[in-house]
């Protein structure tokens, strides 16, 4: 910013020459292109303005007197440019003048005893051409006067009583007004008064002295009407000749007042509000001005030769001017128009970022044109010296002042002075637009986040600029910015960089300390960067909210750059919380929309593969989503953050992928994980069970093929694949016994364990299972294992509906060496089942494995069981007589004799009724004691005792039954004739 190198007035030059020297200026005036001037000798001259020069040039077009026979000095002059008149007030006389000839009026009046008059300078209606009146307030010596003005008349609307009145402005329903002692706000609608404060803050005795002189000198003027003398050149109001009072407006609605005790002495402007309270703090003078203006927000006071300028915001003195004479200052009420080219300056819109091989000429001319054309200053502060004549006192414009306020850090003057812009030109909505954001960069500047965060989000202001201080690698677009600004914003980047670095891997501000740097200095630096960030985070994720928003400019490239500056941000904070992974990976999933390529390559160069993975699944890109996830399973590529599973992966395969894509990524994880794999083929009917188990066989995995050989047979019920999965399921088993040494030693131990118990016990099925079910040790791992192969064996030799090839599976389970053979005793009893091999089935059932309940019950139901739950139908009582026959045999060759005793003891005597008595009588030893077999020959004897019981009961039924019979056909027959002889 230059706002230091500007000054907030310069005089231009509008008059050079008013009038010889022995005449006074005592009040001047401008409207249009004319200037009225006021002199002690009592003319108005008419100056008009000549356009065709090429500087600013009034020549002069008339002169009038304000009475046509006495030199009356001109005190003031107000213009009515509504009606085309114009009043003067000469001692007491206001006089009625034609705009813009201002050639005196005769027949229509005048006023009289009037000490001040003046308009309602809020009505701003009272200015268009074509009215038919105009309102005028006249402060007379014994009231207030309201009076219409007419072209050719006057008429007293209101009389107000307010006796002395001297000085007075009126705006709207409200007048300031001046007496001899006190300044006093009127509320002229409703007539009411309200003191405020003295003029003069002098003691009592000379208040008496002034009021004796003011009297003094109100009998001169009435005794004379004689030219006036230099001593009252200025026409001043008979209140004092040391201080008079002063008024001038403020802003919309205030008014400025002075109040002092002596010229030379100390003064003091005061500012008050419609409702008399003092609303600004108090400008305070060395002595008390000759005359004052105000060209908001500043205050113009002569004191003794020098202009003076004060603001009205701190009501600091911010310059002065000095002359070699008494200079006049006061308000006009048409302003002076100048081109200004330091404005030009700061509105002209330049680049912030100059992009390669783009020929900005042509815009840059048409931004310095717009830029020229808005750049003209006005003011309505004029000023009067001897020397110089009339000038127009310029203001700079206020942006200049206001951006030194900014970077004095009054950043809320700067929102105050802002509220009294005038938008409803083209100019206005520049300088407002200028304004937000240099407010906007103010806060920036000192780091005032809260403001920062007000101004940013509530305007309409580009983010992108905000984006440029923190990472302007991110800014995307071409964005246009005050020139002026671009200072300001260069300056805050300066600023920032003092204590920040970027950081390579993210293009983010950092800060950086030195070493030499104190502890205090450091915890600062941190506090700030905290929360600079914290604000540019919270700024950001506004910004995302309103993609809504159809007032954006460049709206496309506005939210590219937010979702880029939003990514690199979240990849920097996301390491510190996990909540703040979750918001990366949140936004990465739903705001990305506008910058899919710059996020696809930041996320690669990150190496975040989680993020890239949630992207393109949101993209729809199933061979990326597909391609990632299958590279971080095989640890091609690493990310923590990603924690998907094979499981989930077959689940996404399942529910998004079809065709050829499904089957290469399928066959992968099945060959990877057949476990997992293979559910994405189950139960797709695209897919056929032979072309599937075709492909798995030509897997590096051979499991694949093997596990989907059980899920044919056992959940989809494909008994044809029944046979295969029993040799497979075989070959597995005799491979796992012959590597498996620690399981293999534990099987043979359950079966020296199992043989050595004693009776009656369990199948050799159940104590295995249970067995396997208790073991806990790392030794027991090897025979669980062979356990749940043997029973998944057991279970599709046994299946009901299974069918397989016996014979091949006998020859397999056979042709392997005598100890793992001896270790498959129950499986090979079922195969001899399954062959019809019954005696071969129950020696192994006796003999080897010593498993008595299941030699029982193979005789009973003419098979090996292993599931109690099952309902399974006895054989027939000549099948069990066969199978008891061969079980018997089988018993008398048990070893030792105690256990052959006592099995054929129990067999006898629990199923003996399917034995024939002669044949178990005739291969009975004839070495056991009677006492063996007395149990079996007691149910035998019980037996045939039942028998020929029931068959004698059964003979004396049938003979009872038959006399039962005999007697009924004999009464039947008789009841046969005695009915033939009723015929």
């Amino acid at each position: 910013m230059t706002a230091q190198e500007t000054t907030p007035f310069t005089a231009l030059s509008l008059v050079p020459e008013v009038d010889g020297p022995e005449s006074v200026i005592t009040c001047f005036e401008s409207w249009d292109s004319s200037i009225y001037v006021g002199t002690s000798q009592g003319e108005i001259i008419h100056f008009f303005r000549d356009d065709s020069a090429d500087v600013v040039t009034y020549m002069l077009a008339s002169r009038q007197k304000t009475h046509s026979k006495k030199k009356r000095p001109a005190s003031k002059i107000l213009l009515l440019p509504g009606i085309s008149r114009a009043l003067v007030l000469s001692l007491s006389t206001a006089s009625i003048f034609t705009l813009p000839e201002f050639a005196p009026l005769s027949g229509i009046g005048s006023l009289r005893d009037v000490n001040d008059i003046s308009k309602d300078i809020d009505d701003r209606s009272s200015n268009d051409e074509n009215q038919e009146e105009a309102v005028v307030t006249a402060f007379t010596k014994t009231a207030i006067r309201i009076v219409r003005v007419q072209q050719s008349s006057l008429k007293l609307l209101t009389n107000i009583q307010y006796p002395g009145a001297s000085v007075g402005l009126q705006r709207s329903n409200f007048a300031l007004v001046a007496n001899a002692t006190q300044y006093d706000l009127i509320d002229l609608q409703n007539n009411q008064q309200i003191p405020l404060f003295p003029i003069s803050t002098a003691s009592e005795d000379d208040s008496e002295i002034k009021v004796n002189e003011d009297k003094k000198e109100d009998k001169k003027e009435e005794s004379t009407d004689s030219e006036p003398t230099q001593d009252n050149e200025h026409n001043e109001p008979p209140v004092s000749k040391d201080i008079k009072p002063l008024i001038a407006p403020v802003g919309s609605d205030e008014f400025l007042v002075l109040s002092g005790s002596k010229v030379d002495e100390p003064a003091m402007g005061l500012v008050v509000n419609k409702e008399g309270n003092i609303s600004r703090g108090t400008i305070a003078w060395p002595e008390y001005p000759s005359s004052v203006a105000v060209e908001y927000p500043y205050v113009a006071s002569v004191i003794g030769k020098q202009v003076q300028f004060h603001s009205l915001h701190d009501q600091s003195l911010i310059q002065a001017i000095d002359y070699e004479s008494v200079p006049l200052v006061n308000n006009v009420s048409s302003a002076i128009s100048q081109s200004y080219h330091p404005l030009a300056e700061k509105i002209r819109l330049v680049a912030l970022e100059q992009k390669e091989g783009v020929d900005d000429t042509d815009r840059i001319e048409k931004e310095r044109k717009i830029a020229e054309a808005l750049s003209v200053i006005s003011s309505s502060l004029f000023v009067y010296s001897r020397e110089k004549g009339i000038e127009c006192l310029l203001s700079s414009p206020r942006i200049f002042q206001l951006e030194k306020l900014v970077e004095n850090e009054k950043i809320d003057e700067v929102l105050e002075e802002m509220g009294t812009l005038e938008i409803t030109t083209e100019r206005g909505v520049v300088e407002l637009e200028y304004l937000n954001l240099l407010v906007g960069m103010g806060y920036l500047l000192h780091k005032d986040f809260s403001g920062a965060t007000t101004t940013w989000l509530e305007g309409s202001l580009d983010p992108r600029l905000v984006v440029h201080i923190y990472d302007k690698e991110s800014v995307t677009g071409e964005l246009w910015i005050f020139n002026g600004i671009l200072q300001l914003l260069n300056k805050i980047v300066d600023k920032y960089s003092e204590n920040i670095l970027v950081e390579k891997s993210t293009g983010l501000i950092v800060t950086s300390t030195k070493k030499k740097d104190t502890k205090k200095a450091k915890s600062i630096v941190a506090k700030d960067q905290k929360e600079s960030l914290q604000f540019y985070h919270y700024f950001l994720q506004q910004w995302l909210t309103r993609r809504d928003l159809e007032s954006v400019t460049d709206k496309q490239n506005v939210f590219k750059t937010i979702e880029k500056a939003t990514l690199k941000l979240l990849l920097r904070l996301d390491a510190e919380t996990a909540i703040k992974k979750v918001e990366l990976y949140t936004f990465i999933s739903e705001e990305i929309i506008e910058s899919w390529d710059e996020t696809i390559e930041t996320l690669k160069s990150q190496g975040k593969h989680y993020g890239l993975f949630l992207l393109y699944k949101k993209r729809g890109d199933i061979t990326k989503v597909c391609d990632i996830w299958k590279d971080i399973l095989t640890g091609e590529i690493s990310d923590h953050d990603f924690k998907g599973t094979e499981e989930e992966f077959a689940s996404y395969l399942c529910e998004h992928v079809s065709g050829q894509q499904l089957w290469d990524y399928g066959m992968w994880l099945v060959n990877r994980n057949p476990h997992v794999g293979l559910k994405i083929f189950t139960d797709r009917p695209e897919f056929k069970d032979d072309e599937l188990m075709e492909a798995f066989k030509k897997l590096e995995n051979q499991d694949a093929w093997r596990d989907y050989l059980r899920i044919l047979v056992y959940d989809k019920k494909n008994y044809s694949f029944h046979g295969e999965l029993v040799i497979v399921s075989v070959e597995d088993l005799l491979a796992e016994i012959t590597n498996n040494k620690k399981g293999r030693d534990l099987v043979i131990k359950s079966y020296e364990t199992y043989r050595s118990m004693g009776l009656p016990k369990r199948s050799y099925y159940e104590y295995m299972t249970s067995l396997a079910a208790r073991g806990t040790s790392a030794n027991s791992k090897g025979f669980k294992k062979i356990v749940q192969m043997r029973q998944d064996l057991l279970k599709l030799l046994t299946q009901e509906n299974g069918q397989y090839d016996a014979d091949l599976v006998n020859i397999k389970l056979n042709d392997i060496d005598y100890d793992a053979k001896a270790l498959l005793n129950l499986e090979l009893s079922v195969v001899y089942n399954c062959m019809g091999l019954h005696e071969r089935a129950i020696h192994i059932l006796c003999h080897d494995l010593h498993d008595f309940e299941q030699s029982i019950k193979y005789c009973q139901y003419g098979e090996v069981l292993f599931d109690s739950t099952e309902e399974v139908v006895k054989q027939t009582e000549v099948q069990q007589q066969l199978f008891f026959g061969l079980l018997y045999d089988e018993y008398l060759q048990l070893e030792p004799e105690t256990v052959q005793a006592e099995c054929t003891r129990q067999l006898l005597e629990s199923h003996g009724r399917f034995l024939d008595m002669k044949v178990v009588l005739s291969k009975t030893p004839a070495s056991w004691p009677l006492e063996r077999l007395s149990g079996y020959l007691l149910h035998v004897l019980r037996h045939i005792m039942k028998e020929k019981n029931e068959s004698i009961l059964r003979r004396s039924l049938a003979r009872a039954e038959n006399v039962k019979t005999s007697n009924v056909l004999q009464e039947l027959n008789e009841l046969k004739l005695q009915i033939e002889e009723d015929k």
